[in-house]
């Protein structure tokens, strides 16, 4: 959780003080989350290479992520 909260605010400059008011930068913060949510969505979506890594076993969250996703009927 720390290397998450030390990327938004060097790499995305959510503490260098560009954001001015609480609204804008909540709104610019949680913005960020979103990116950091769809990138991560899509590297654990990423097929896997076969070179050193490949004998690496997938977590629950990229195996979620691999199976087909089935409607809920109400």
């Amino acid at each position: 959780m720390e290397r998450v909260n030390a990327r938004r605010k060097i790499f995305w400059g959510a503490d260098d003080g560009n954001v001015t008011g609480a609204r804008r930068f909540h709104g610019f913060v949680g913005a960020v989350m979103v990116v950091q949510l769809v990138f991560a969505t899509l590297l654990a979506q990423a097929p896997r290479g076969q070179g050193t890594l490949g004998q690496t076993r997938l977590g629950p969250l990229a195996k979620a992520l691999r199976e087909p996703q089935v409607a809920e009927a109400d």
